[in-house]
Parts: structure tokens; sequence; C-alpha cells
């Protein structure tokens, strides 16, 4: 079994590096070098405010004004393109013929979107520290704070991926997943204050970055939600692949 999945894992990255996929966590650069850029030319050089470590300032700025928007984004393009894949192929009626079980392509197709959401992240934090030395960021780079809130938000980003796989293999379109995605979105430029507002899953990636989490909590409900959204998910893909 592990040897079929190991399979099936080398097969989804032969795919994956035929297409432009690989240019969506890019995305996260966006709103990253505008708020950066606001907080550096408007808070720093015009209202002096040095109040707080630029840094973390920077990063709250992203979760309010740009990641709520564009995480859940990159998380509906991110599932709705791995599914695309096989719908342009017509290739999930081959794999009926293989030697390999749905739950093993399953587990492939969900392993790789964890590791893309860590891609995203890796991006992000590359983004905020070369954007940020550009841009004359002159605070101390707080690492211990900035990676732990790196790595919450890529637990966050693979659960609302696991969730949104689920969608867009539902919907086998490219467009709907996407739209449900950003309209699902919006209440998290409310809950972008709330200690708790991650039980809400499309505000769990920004939410977790705001430095303000609880961590026992926020992790509970990773869990619960990868093992509710990554069981249901798996079921409904079973079935419908058979």
């Amino acid at each position: 079994m592990q040897r079929g999945l190991n399979n099936l894992f080398v097969a989804e990255w032969l795919k994956l590096r035929a297409t432009k996929i690989w240019m969506v966590p890019l995305l996260i650069l966006l709103p990253l070098a505008y708020n950066i850029f606001m907080l550096k030319k408007v808070m720093v050089d015009q209202y002096q405010f040095t109040d707080e470590n630029q840094w973390l300032v920077a990063m709250m700025m992203f979760v309010v004004l740009g990641g709520s928007l564009f995480y859940p984004f990159i998380s509906a393009m991110l599932t709705s393109h791995i599914n695309r894949i096989e719908d342009q192929q017509n290739s999930w009626k081959i794999m009926l013929t293989l030697p390999y079980t749905w739950s093993q392509v399953y587990s492939a197709k969900i392993i790789w979107l964890v590791l893309l959401a860590l891609m995203t992240q890796v991006i992000f934090l590359i983004g905020l520290i070369t954007i940020g030395k550009f841009m004359g960021l002159d605070d101390p780079i707080l690492w211990q704070d900035i990676l732990f809130q790196v790595f919450l938000g890529w637990i966050g980003l693979s659960v609302l991926n696991i969730i949104q796989f689920w969608i867009s293999y539902y919907f086998k379109n490219a467009i709907t997943p996407i739209v449900i995605g950003v309209i699902l979105s919006i209440p998290v430029f409310i809950l972008a204050e709330s200690s708790y507002g991650f039980v809400y899953p499309w505000a769990m990636p920004v939410l977790a970055m705001n430095g303000n989490a609880n961590v026992p909590y926020f992790i509970l409900i990773a869990i619960v939600y990868t093992v509710l959204f990554g069981y249901g998910g798996a079921k409904f893909f079973i079935r419908k692949g058979t």
C-alpha cells in the first residue's frame, strides 16, 4: 500500500510540474507588498509610528487587510486546479483501471495540497523579509514569533485546503469552487480581531497568524476539522469514484 501511495505521489508531481499551479502561491506577495508599503511610507515615515515592532505590525496589517481574502482565494485556486487536471484529461475513469485504491489517490492529492500550503507560507516568509528589508524596515526581526505564526498559518491553510478540495471535487468545474471560496471569505473581515474566529475554517490561516491566537484551542480545532473533513471528504471521494 505504501509503495502505491509513493507511486501516486510521484505521478501527482509529474502532472503538477507541467502546469502553472506553482504560480498560485506567489499571489500572496501582492497584499503583503501593499501592506509593507503602507506601513513604511504612511505609518512610519509620515506618522512616525514606532510603538510596535514593524515586522509584527506588517504581519498584522497583512492579516486584516489582505490575507483575509487572498488565503481563501489561493486555497480555492489550488484545490480547483488539482481537480481540473483530472477533469481536462478525463483521467478519473482511467484511475479505475490502475492497481491503486481511491483512498490512495485521495491521500496523494491531500499530501500535495499540504505541501502547496507549505510552499505558500515559505513564499510569504521570504517575501516578508525581502520586501521589508527593501522598504527599509529596520526593527529587529523577531524570528521566533514570526516563524511560529507562519507555522500556524501553514496548519490553518492545510485544513482549509482539505475542506476546499471536497468542494472542488463536488462541483467538477473551475469557477464555482473559487466563487464559493471568495464568498465564504467575506465574514473573515468581521472575525479578523477575534481570538477565536478560527473556528470558522476560512478564517483559520490568517487568524492563526495575528499573534493573538489561543494556540492549544487552535490546534484542537485544526485536528477536529482535519479528521472530520478529511474523513468525510475521503468517503465522498471514494463513493463517487467507485
